[in-house]
Order: C-alpha cells, then structure tokens, then sequence
C-alpha cells in the first residue's frame, strides 16, 4: 500500500524491516530487489538478488533480478553469465523459459552492450 501511494522510500524500509524478522520470505525477496530497480538503486537490488538465489537458487527471479541489475549497471556481460548460471540450476520449464528468453535479447544485435 505504501508504495502504491509513491512512497518508494518508506516502502523499502518497511520491507527491509519485514525481511529481518521473515529473511525466508523469497516474495518479499524479489519484490524488494524490484523496488530498489524502480529506485534506480541498482547495486542495492543486485545484492537483494544474490540474497535471493542463496535462499533459493533454484528459482529464476533471484537469477533475472540479478542480471537486470547488471544491464542497468552497464554490464550485459555479466548479465549473460549470471542468466546462463541460472539456466544451470533452475529445474522448471517456466523459469528455464524466462532465463533463454532474456538471454536471447542480450544476444540480440540491438540489445544494450
């Protein structure tokens, strides 16, 4: 509700308050690393990323939350790496299909560099 009223700042701390007192909270996980995107707290979000693919590495968000993060950063590079780790441990076909997917447009001729 906080930050659907804009108050992106609040919001992260209220969600980095809940992941003290619930770190298990892989939704919470992902949605903080989406909110520090929206904040243009790039570095911020990756970590969150990594926090969620030790928690979970099998689960694909943690792998494209990660790999957003570096493309915003200036490092497609590092993005493809991080998705074709991912496309190593993810087990299900929807998350496989997002990881290929994403890394069919970094491949992509007109994709950032």
């Amino acid at each position: 509700m906080v930050r659907d009223a804009g108050r992106l700042d609040q919001a992260e701390s209220l969600m980095l308050a809940f992941l003290r007192d619930h770190p298990d909270d892989l939704d919470m996980r992902h949605d903080l690393a989406v909110l520090q995107g929206q904040r243009g707290r790039w570095p911020a979000a990756e970590a969150t990323a990594l926090g969620l693919q030790a928690a979970a590495p099998d689960d694909a968000r943690g792998w494209l939350d990660q790999a957003m993060a570096q493309v915003r950063q200036g490092r497609p590079g590092d993005a493809a790496a991080t998705l074709r780790r991912g496309l190593a441990v993810v087990p299900g076909a929807d998350g496989r299909r997002l990881l290929e997917l994403n890394l069919s447009r970094l491949s992509a001729p007109d994709s950032p560099r």
